[in-house]
């Protein structure tokens, strides 16, 4: 996602761990236009980790921690 903000990844994870406690609760939740029951938790949970791993790939960007890799010949 191009322009993804660190603010906007934070609020799609926090959405989707309401979602996530609101199935665990037995609750029916309508996102979109969609309904999610308890049969679609693996999705749900599925959302919650890619939106956690994007805050935090996010979030070292903002800190200046960028990833980088050497690549050395074993020669």
């Amino acid at each position: 996602m191009a322009g993804l903000t660190l603010a906007q990844a934070e609020e799609k994870l926090f959405q989707w761990l309401a979602i996530d406690t609101d199935l665990q609760n037995g609750q029916t939740v309508r996102f979109g236009e969609r309904m999610l029951t308890r049969a679609d938790s693996l999705e749900v949970r599925n959302n919650i980790e890619y939106w956690n791993q994007k805050c935090q790939q996010l979030g070292e960007v903002y800190q200046g921690r960028k990833r980088s890799r050497t690549v050395m010949p074993l020669w």
